[in-house]
């Protein structure tokens, strides 16, 4: 035991800096593919934009649970709602059903409920498999939000 703890005193530094490296290489890694999605996006035609909002996915117990806060992309084209976010945390929020491009003529239903912070705006829409989703999205502007998306409902 005490060989092992003369090994972590003299080598810690270095293997804090693996395991960092790793983590952020993981991170990137997984990211990438998962904003591999976005990359023939259109955005010339923007209706709405903004960088801060919250949201989860009402896919699984596990995901209205694992949503993100204050770091979802949500974006409104004149064909679709984007739904997406920063690199490093994409393979997270793939994994929690919340990176998505919505075309617009799929949306089925918008619904606006209070919650104890921000109000919450339910979007359900048709998945590409003919399934029936939802996702809600928080944010300061959900009025506004719901205004555009309820166009094309």
């Amino acid at each position: 035991m005490e060989q092992f703890t003369e090994f972590l005193d003299k080598y810690f530094i270095y293997i804090w800096l693996v395991l960092a490296v790793s983590m952020v290489s993981i991170f990137f890694i997984r990211g990438k593919a998962a904003i591999k999605m976005f990359e023939n996006l259109d955005l010339s035609n923007v209706a709405y934009s903004e960088k801060s909002a919250s949201g989860y996915s009402t896919k699984s117990f596990g995901s209205k649970f694992g949503g993100a806060s204050k770091v979802l992309h949500i974006i409104i084209t004149d064909k679709e709602l984007v739904l997406k976010t920063y690199l490093f945390l994409a393979f997270i929020a793939k994994k929690n059903d919340l990176l998505h491009i919505i075309p617009l003529t799929t949306l089925t239903n918008t619904e606006l409920k209070d919650g104890r912070i921000f109000s919450k705006l339910h979007v359900r829409f048709t998945g590409i498999k003919g399934e029936e989703k939802e996702v809600v999205l928080m944010s300061k502007r959900n009025l506004e939000i719901k205004a555009i998306l309820d166009k094309y409902v």
